[in-house]
C-alpha cells in the first residue's frame, strides 16, 4: 500500500485495511488479520525529526509512533496502524509504502475480488484571530485479486452390458476431473475395493486428455486382495493435474464366484483421499479431502437350483404327489443350503457355475438321495428327489425237511426298511398256517438286536390258522426307521393226523401297509406292499394251487409287430420317393400352393425330401424299434402266476408301468412318423396313379392297426406285477 501525504503536519493519522464483502460475496474473504502482518520498510529514530520516527532514506517524513508497536485488530476482518502525529517538513508531498499479508478464506469460490483501504487525518489550521479549526482527510482506496483453486471430481460408469454372468468381466471406467482454476498437486491415488465375486483386474487403458500415461514413471497399476491401487501420474511423472486435465482410467474383472440374490448388483466405489494446492509465497500448500467418492452398479444374474422333494411314484392311489416337507438341500462342501417349505419346494439361489453334489436329508436325519448338478449361466428347476420308506418281507426256516407228524418247524420273519424315510403306522404281520399243524410259540422278537417282547404294545397271538405279531419300536410305536431290521421267530408243531407224504407243507406272511406319518393328514402317503414270504419243506412242480399262463408268445408277436411298424416306415419313405420323381410334388390339388392378395400368379411351397431327412428318420424308427424290443425282452415277464404263494419261496412286487410306457411310446413315435410321411404334401394329390394312391392308402391303415393292437398287447401285463421265486 502506498500513501501520499502533503506538506505540513497531520494528527491522529490512521491507516485501515478492510476485509469487507463486497459484490459476488457473501462473507469476507480472509481469514484473518493477526499482529503483525503489517511490515513496513526500515524505521529509526532520526535527529533531523527531533525525536520521531521516520522510514530509513526518507527523513522528510517524520512520524510520531512505530508502527510495528501499534498495529491493533479492531475486528477480526478491520486491521488498523496508528502512527500519531505525522510531518512532512518538505515543500512538496512525499509517499511511503508498507506490506501487509492475510489468509485466503478455506472454501473461498475461485474468482476475481476486490480489497479496499482506508486513510484518515486531521489538519489544524489557525485563523487570523489566533482561533485553530481542524480539517479531517479521509482517502479509500481499492486493489483487486483473483482467487484460484483446483477442484477435483471423480465419477465411476460400468461399461459392461447387465445383467452380468459368471465368467463374464465387469469392465468400469473411473475419471478424475481438475474442473477448478489451479494445478492440483500431489493427487493420492484411486483406491477402488472389488466386491466379492469379482476376481483379479487388468488394466485396459489410463490416459490424460486423451494421451496414454500407462509408460510415464511412477504410473502404477496394483490389486491386494479386492482392493485397487491406481496411481495418478501426467506425462512427466508427476502426481499434478493442470486445471481442466480429464484422468480417464479403465479396467475389468471377472465374475468368479457367488453374488447373493438370485438376480443382485455388484456396487463398487472409488476414492481419492486428498490432492493440494500450490504454495503461497513458497510457503506450505494446503490439503484438500473433498474428493466425492464415486460408485458404479451392475446387475448380475445368478443360476439358480429348484426343485422338489417328494415321496414316491410308487404310492397307493394317484393324483398329485405329496411333498416332503422339512428335508434339508444343500450343495456338499458348500454354504448353499435351504429347507423345503410344505409342498416339498426348494430353491437355492445364487450358485456359482460349476458341477455340484445336491444332496437332500430328512427332518429325521436320513439322507434321501444325491444328485449331481451342473449349472453354467442356466438355472436348473426341476431337481427331483424322491422319498419313500420301503419294508422288506423275508421268511425262513431252519428246520431241515421233511417234516415228519409230531415234528416241529422254526420259522423266522425278517422285515427290513431299506428305503430312505421312515415307515409309519407298519400294520401288523399275519402268517396263516396250512392245516395239519398247530399253536405256533414265539421264540424272541428283536429290534436291531434289542428285544421288544417287553414294550407294551407288543403281542403275539394266533386265531386259527393266522397268527398276528404287531410291529413296535422300543418307544411302543408302529414305526421303522431306515436301516431298522425287526426279526420274529417262532416255532409251530406239525400235527401227527398229517400224512408226510400226501402234501407240501406251505406258509406265507404278510405286511398289509404302512405310512409316511404318524397320523393320517392330507399329505400322508400310505404303501399296500404284499410281501410273500413263504417256505416249503417238500416240493411239488405240479401243486394244484399254483396257476401258470404263458405270455411268451405275447412277448414275440409284441417284438414282430414293432419290427412291422418300422418297415412300414421305410415303405413309406420309398412310397414317397416314387410320388416325388412322379412330379406329384408339383401338383396343383396337394395343398400346398401359396396366394397372396394382388399377387399375379400363386406359389408352390412343396418340396421333395432329402435324402439325408429320409436316412434321418430311418434311423430314428430304428433306433425306437431296437429300444422298444431290448425292453420287451428285458423288463416285462414271460409268465403270470396266481397270487397264492403256496409253492414259492419268496414273492414281490415289480413295477412294469414305465417299460410298458415306453413301449408303446416308441410304437407310436414309429406310427406317427409315417402318417407324418404319408400325409406330406408331395402324397397328397388325387392325380397320382390309382396303385400309389392304394398304396398309401393301406400303409397309413396299418400304421394305425398296429398302434392299437400294440396297445391291446399291454393290457395282458398287469401292473404291478407280481414276480415269485
Amino acid at each position: 500500500m502506498t500513501i501520499t501525504v502533503p506538506p505540513g503536519t497531520a494528527e491522529s493519522f490512521t491507516i485501515r485495511e478492510r476485509d469487507t464483502a463486497t459484490a459476488g460475496t457473501s462473507t469476507n474473504f480472509f481469514e484473518n488479520f493477526s499482529a503483525g502482518t503489517i511490515t513496513f520498510p526500515s524505521i529509526e529514530s532520526n535527529p533531523a525529526c527531533a525525536g520521531l520516527f521516520n522510514f530509513v532514506g526518507n527523513s522528510n517524513v517524520c512520524f510520531e509512533l512505530n508502527p510495528n508497536t501499534t498495529q491493533t485488530q479492531s475486528s477480526t476482518t478491520v486491521h488498523r496502524v496508528n502512527l500519531g502525529t505525522l510531518i512532512n517538513s518538505a515543500a512538496t508531498a512525499q509517499s511511503f509504502t508498507f506490506r501487509y499479508k492475510a489468509t485466503i478464506r478455506s472454501g473461498l469460490i475461485p474468482g476475481a475480488y476486490t480489497n479496499r483501504a482506508d486513510v484518515e487525518w486531521v489538519t489544524k489550521n489557525s485563523s487570523v484571530s489566533g482561533e485553530t479549526s481542524a480539517n479531517k482527510t479521509s482517502l479509500t482506496a481499492t486493489a483487486n485479486f483473483t482467487v484460484v483453486r483446483p477442484t477435483l471430481t471423480l465419477a465411476k460408469t460400468s461399461l459392461s452390458t447387465p445383467p452380468l454372468r459368471f465368467g463374464q468381466n465387469a469392465e468400469y471406467q473411473v475419471t478424475l476431473t481438475n474442473s477448478g482454476t489451479a494445478t492440483a498437486y500431489d493427487v493420492a491415488s484411486i483406491v477402488d475395493t472389488l466386491p466379492p465375486g469379482l476376481g483379479s483386474a487388468s488394466l485396459v487403458s489410463a490416459t490424460l486428455n486423451g494421451t496414454s500415461v500407462t509408460g510415464a514413471s511412477g504410473f502404477s497399476f496394483t490389486q491386494s486382495g479386492q482392493q485397487l491401487t491406481i496411481s495418478v501420474r501426467n506425462s512427466s511423472g508427476q502426481a499434478r493435474l493442470a486445471a481442466g486435465d480429464v484422468y480417464v482410467v479403465r479396467y475389468n474383472a471377472p465374475l468368479t464366484s457367488s453374488v447373493s440374490g438370485s438376480t443382485s448388483s455388484l456396487v463398487n466405489t472409488a476414492t481419492v483421499a486428498s490432492y493440494a494446492t500450490g504454495a503461497i509465497d513458497n510457503g506450505p500448500r494446503e490439503t484438500l479431502t473433498n474428493v466425492t467418492p464415486a460408485s458404479a452398479t451392475i446387475a448380475v444374474d445368478s443360476n439358480n437350483i429348484s426343485g422338489r422333494v417328494i415321496f414316491s411314484k410308487e404310492t397307493a392311489g394317484s393324483g398329485q404327489q405329496n411333498g416332503v416337507s422339512g428335508t434339508t438341500v444343500s450343495l456338499v462342501g458348500t454354504s448353499f443350503t435351504t429347507t423345503t417349505d410344505s409342498n416339498g419346494n426348494f430353491s437355492l439361489t445364487g450358485v456359482p457355475d460349476g458341477t455340484y453334489t445336491i444332496r437332500a436329508v430328512s427332518s429325521f436325519g436320513d439322507v434321501i438321495s444325491e444328485q449331481t448338478v451342473t449349472v453354467t449361466n442356466g438355472d436348473a428347476n426341476n431337481v427331483i428327489f424322491q422319498a419313500r420308506p420301503r419294508i422288506t418281507l423275508t421268511k425262513s426256516t431252519t428246520t431241515v425237511g421233511p417234516v415228519s407228524p409230531g415234528g416241529e418247524i422254526a420259522y423266522s420273519l425278517t422285515l427290513t426298511n431299506v428305503g430312505n424315510y421312515p415307515a409309519f403306522q407298519v400294520s401288523n404281520i399275519t402268517d396263516t398256517l396250512v392245516k395239519g399243524t398247530g399253536t405256533a410259540s414265539l421264540t424272541s422278537a428283536t429290534l436291531n438286536g434289542a428285544s421288544v417282547t417287553g414294550v407294551a404294545g407288543f403281542s403275539f397271538s394266533q386265531a386259527a390258522q393266522v397268527i398276528t405279531i404287531t410291529v413296535r419300536n422300543t418307544s411302543n410305536e408302529p414305526r421303522l426307521n431306515v436301516g431298522d431290521t425287526y426279526v420274529v421267530s417262532y416255532t409251530v408243531p406239525v400235527l401227527s393226523t398229517l400224512k408226510a407224504a400226501s402234501l407240501t407243507i406251505p406258509n406265507s406272511a404278510e405286511l398289509a401297509s404302512y405310512a409316511t406319518t404318524a397320523t393320517n393328514s392330507s399329505n400322508t402317503e400310505s404303501y399296500v406292499d404284499i410281501r410273500c414270504g413263504e417256505v416249503r419243506l417238500e416240493t411239488s412242480s405240479t401243486h394244484p394251487d399254483c396257476s401258470v399262463s404263458d405270455l411268451s408268445e405275447s412277448l414275440d408277436g409284441m417284438k414282430a409287430r414293432l419290427l412291422r411298424m418300422r418297415q412300414g416306415l421305410d415303405k413309406a419313405l420309398a412310397l414317397r420317393k416314387q410320388y416325388a420323381k412322379a412330379g406329384y410334388c408339383k401338383a396343383v390339388d396337394n395343398g400346398c400352393y401359396k396366394c397372396t392378395p394382388g399377387s399375379s400368379k400363386c406359389l408352390n411351397t412343396c418340396r421333395a425330401p432329402s435324402a439325408a431327412a429320409d436316412q434321418a428318420l430311418s434311423q430314428r424308427a430304428k433306433t425306437l424299434y431296437d429300444k422298444a424290443a431290448d425292453s420287451v425282452n428285458n423288463d416285462l415277464f414271460s409268465q403270470t402266476w396266481t397270487l397264492i404263494c403256496s409253492s414259492y419261496k419268496s414273492c414281490a412286487l415289480e413295477d412294469v408301468g414305465t417299460p410298458k410306457d415306453a413301449i408303446e411310446a416308441a410304437g407310436r413315435a414309429i406310427a406317427n412318423d409315417t402318417r407324418d410321411i404319408l400325409d406330406s404334401c408331395c402324397m397328397r394329390t388325387n392325380r397320382a396313379r390309382a396303385e400309389y394312391r392304394q398304396r398309401r392308402a393301406s400303409l397309413k391303415q396299418a400304421a394305425k392297426l398296429d398302434t392299437k393292437r400294440l396297445s391291446t398287447s399291454m393290457e395282458m401285463f398287469p401292473n404291478p406285477g407280481l414276480t415269485c421265486q
